[in-house]
């Protein structure tokens, strides 16, 4: 299997984090050296709460710039 990154305009799909059991939006960003409001801006699919986030999913995690994707 590889990783699906769903690409948006003005974000870098290269840099990714799959979830895994037991993740959540703050240490996925802590990890990642971004802000949370970074990772919710790259996947507009994750609520707010980041209650519906799954093992295998993968989420975007880089700084967003123009017309990357």
């Amino acid at each position: 299997l590889q990783p699906l990154c769903l690409g948006l305009t003005g974000h870098d799909c290269t840099e990714t984090h799959t979830v895994a059991s037991g993740d959540n939006c703050y240490a996925i960003a802590l990890d990642a050296n971004i802000a949370e409001t970074v990772l919710f801006a790259n996947n507009p699919n994750v609520n707010a709460a980041c209650t519906n986030i799954y093992p295998g999913e993968v989420i975007t995690l880089a700084q967003p710039f123009s017309n990357r994707c």
